[in-house]
């Protein structure tokens, strides 16, 4: 095709053009033989198109989708409530971790303060604590959270 109207003569068949943009194209489909095929062309591609029969659809095919679609949303309001969820969580742990320190330390002695707040972080790092050992809840804390952290 010698002309350069190609992408004008596509939005006339398919009908995207504005009122005037479409009498400028109608009066230069009037002069060129070559758009005339091009449109020609594109209303028989369309024509076979519509023609052309459609696959019948499995058995059972509607009700898999709507299936999937009603499992896909209530798994999204499950994730959703889960990661709030989480999220209360390791707020409250934080805070808890933050307020642990200053509940048994004495007001005089800052360094057991210190040590305090970092049990947890020591702890996590600790081998798993035996069951018959009189250990502090601040390790069963932290060792809880570093074996979850790690599962991932």
């Amino acid at each position: 095709m010698s002309c350069q109207q190609g992408t004008d003569i596509q939005a006339y068949h398919d009908g995207e053009l504005s009122p005037d943009r479409v009498a400028s194209v109608e009066a230069h489909l009037a002069g060129c033989g070559d758009c005339r095929a091009l449109l020609a062309d594109l209303g028989a591609l369309a024509a076979m198109v519509r023609s052309a029969p459609l696959a019948p659809a499995p058995a059972g095919a509607v009700q898999r989708l709507a299936d999937r679609a009603w499992n896909y949303e209530r798994d999204r309001g499950v994730m959703r409530i889960s990661a709030w969820l989480t999220g209360v969580a390791a707020a409250v742990l934080v805070g808890s971790m933050l307020y642990w320190p200053t509940v048994g330390a004495s007001s005089g002695d800052g360094n057991a303060q210190a040590s305090a707040a970092s049990a947890w972080q020591t702890s996590a790092l600790m081998p798993p604590a035996d069951a018959g050992e009189d250990v502090p809840d601040v390790v069963i804390a932290a060792q809880w959270i570093a074996s979850d952290l790690s599962a991932r």
